[in-house]
């Protein structure tokens, strides 16, 4: 995994890469590639770690979160892609560790998802 895309990441806050490793962990956090044209559909919050993808009418490149609205959608990659998907509600539950990465990513979390912008309902 890229070591300055996950430090560059909104969600993950001040973290140091090997706090990020270790909640990456703890949330049971995986990767998938996916091959350009290609779709996931998905309620996890999606990293993307390589490449481009669009979801919500929206692109987003490298380090960019694609947060979860709490329905299933479909990420479609625009180019060959890497991503990293976390369930929300294992961000949402601290771990028995408590540990300082997992508290940075709940509130990365907090921020970024009141900053993005509302889904327009069609």
């Amino acid at each position: 995994m890229n070591r300055l895309v996950l430090l560059r990441c909104g969600l993950f806050g001040a973290a140091s890469y090997k706090e990020i490793a270790v909640l990456l962990g703890c949330l049971g956090a995986r990767t998938l590639a996916l091959k350009a044209n290609a779709s996931l559909y998905s309620d996890r919050i999606v990293v993307v770690l390589s490449g481009c993808a669009a979801a919500n009418g929206r692109r987003y490149g490298e380090s960019d979160v694609i947060l979860s609205d709490g329905y299933p959608r479909s990420v479609e990659a625009d180019a060959d892609c890497e991503l990293l998907l976390i369930s929300p509600r294992r961000i949402q539950e601290l771990c028995r560790n408590a540990c300082f990465a997992h508290r940075a990513a709940l509130k990365g979390l907090v921020r970024l998802s009141m900053e993005s912008e509302p889904i327009p309902v069609s």
